[in-house]
């Protein structure tokens, strides 16, 4: 069975897939432990371009994009592999083989031809998903069963397919026909799409009639706001930081002392004509093509400052700065150290301000963080959740009357059924990152945080005392930029006075204001957990 699913953009369908890999190589290591059946599921990503010079081309999605996205959302570089024209991290992997541990591969079209695995459960198509040929021989070539045999577990009897275009009718069709061509024609009843983990559709769960009638001020989270005159506004980085942010930095002085010393001859040869008479030495090697291309300077700056004319401007201010550097072919050999480091310091100058910027915000009062009632400030979670229906029915305290276990990867299950456990706990949910409805706390840097998991803990009388908003993170992630990001935001949030706006007007009860931001680590879940709940 195939269930295509459409998503927005390739990072959510990235996101689906890492979700639903998880969930089968939990089901799989449950069957292997009883039926001793090794199953690794293996996802296949579909890139628009593999080639080593195609990088960076607009609006195309590279292969290194996609690797370099799964380990940022904390999938182990060991466990991609590239296949393509130029590139074969998995000639000599055997797939197969419990000691191998590939679990995505990415491709353009490499694996049209000569190439099975039977552990490749799940196909991700970034490219329009409307070419009938590219469809029809990857749905043949890889969506088969382990050992060409049913297990007896439904989720691993079937295969998924994740679409970030096309129009669905058509997708379906294309898969019909691969499978057709492999003579697999009687599978065609259950192609469905939009079909989860189960192979049923999702279904729509509300809150707890309980819960939302005893503990509704629970359900307001706080957000920034930006104080103007007497009215308040929900604080945004593209409005009140991006519009500071000064590009007039003077690097001549970094380049001279940090830039030019840090250069190598990297194996340059020269080739000079020495005239003995004259006594004079003339350099006749290759003529000189100035230290990089302005173009290509100013694409890597403009990563960082999001403005190409800005960008341009720094690039040919850079450029000014080498052309009085007296040795070019060194300059030449050094373009990819040179521009990486102009692209990183250029970032850590605007991260400085980001957050100088944020704190004077801060400090003058003009921005703080509040819960509110009013629909135009504040944020509330939503009513109503759209879930794959979990047959085992394994959380008694989530906020809603089902929960979607079935889509939580191993870590979150494990940190959701260490809080289903603690008394202490009125009500917990998964907050879904990939639904802009879900919650979302803004820090200094462009860009949403999305916690994993919102807490609420039992007081006295089983009142409300506070809610933890929790995020966590796998221990290979614990140091990294984005990890350590996330916790700086979260120390400062915890640092905070949190206002309740004048909600008269809007609700009859008093919002809570009691709230606190925690990073769960891998391996250290249950003890955070118990500090948590227990106290």
């Amino acid at each position: 069975m195939h269930s295509p699913t459409i998503s927005e953009n390739w990072h959510e369908m990235i996101n689906s897939i890492k979700k639903k890999r998880d969930a089968l190589e939990n089901e799989a290591l449950k069957l292997n432990a009883n039926k001793n059946v090794y199953i690794r599921p293996i996802a296949l990503i579909q890139a628009e371009r593999t080639g080593k010079d195609q990088r960076g081309k607009k609006n195309y999605v590279h292969s290194e994009d996609v690797r370099e996205y799964l380990i940022q959302i904390g999938v182990p570089s060991y466990e991609i592999a590239v296949k393509s024209s130029e590139i074969d991290e998995i000639k000599e992997e055997k797939l197969l083989s419990e000691t191998s541990e590939i679990r995505y591969i990415i491709t353009k079209e490499a694996l049209k031809e000569g190439w099975d695995c039977s552990f490749a459960y799940i196909l991700g198509v970034i490219p329009n998903a409307k070419s009938e040929s590219s469809m029809t021989q990857l749905v043949g070539r890889i969506l088969r069963q382990p050992y060409a045999k049913k297990t007896g577990v439904k989720e691993l009897d079937e295969s998924y397919v994740y679409f970030t275009s096309g129009e669905v009718e058509d997708i379906l069709k294309n898969i019909e026909k691969g499978f057709r061509d492999e003579g697999l024609g009687d599978l065609l009843q259950n192609v469905s799409p939009e079909s989860g983990p189960t192979g049923s559709r999702k279904l729509k769960t509300k809150i707890k009639k309980e819960i939302k009638n005893k503990y509704p001020q629970s359900l307001y989270l706080p957000v920034w706001v930006v104080k103007n005159g007497k009215q308040y506004r929900r604080f945004y980085y593209d409005s009140d930081i991006k519009p500071k942010l000064k590009w007039d930095f003077n690097y001549a002085k970094w380049i001279k002392d940090e830039i030019f010393p840090a250069l190598d001859k990297r194996n340059i040869a020269y080739e000079y004509l020495i005239d003995l008479e004259k006594q004079t030495k003339q350099d006749i090697g290759e003529e000189d093509t100035g230290i990089i291309e302005i173009q290509y300077l100013s694409r890597r700056i403009a990563d960082v400052v999001e403005n190409a004319f800005v960008a341009y401007d720094l690039a040919q201010k850079f450029i000014k700065e080498f052309e009085k550097y007296d040795d070019q072919k060194k300059l030449n050999a050094n373009s990819g150290f040179i521009s990486e480091r102009i692209a990183k310091r250029i970032s850590q100058d605007k991260y400085a301000q980001e957050k100088a910027i944020f704190e004077a915000m801060a400090k003058s009062g003009e921005l703080g963080l509040a819960v509110s009632a009013d629909e135009d400030i504040s944020y509330k979670l939503p009513e109503e959740n759209d879930i794959y229906p979990d047959r085992f029915n394994r959380f008694k305290l989530n906020l809603f009357e089902d929960s979607d276990a079935l889509s939580m990867n191993p870590l979150e299950l494990k940190v959701a059924s260490a809080i289903d456990k603690k008394e202490k706990v009125l009500w917990w949910v998964r907050n879904i990152s990939e639904n802009k409805k879900w919650y979302a706390v803004r820090g200094w840097k462009k860009g949403r945080i999305c916690p994993d998991f919102i807490v609420a803990k039992k007081g006295i009388g089983d009142s409300l005392e506070i809610i933890y908003i929790l995020e966590s993170k796998g221990e290979h992630l614990i140091d990294n930029p984005d990890t350590q990001y996330k916790k700086s935001v979260f120390d400062r949030i915890n640092q905070e006075q949190i206002k309740e706006l004048d909600s008269t007007h809007f609700i009859k009860f008093k919002l809570n204001k009691e709230f606190q931001f925690e990073l769960v680590e891998q391996g250290k879940e249950d003890l955070q957990i118990n500090t948590f709940f227990n106290l």
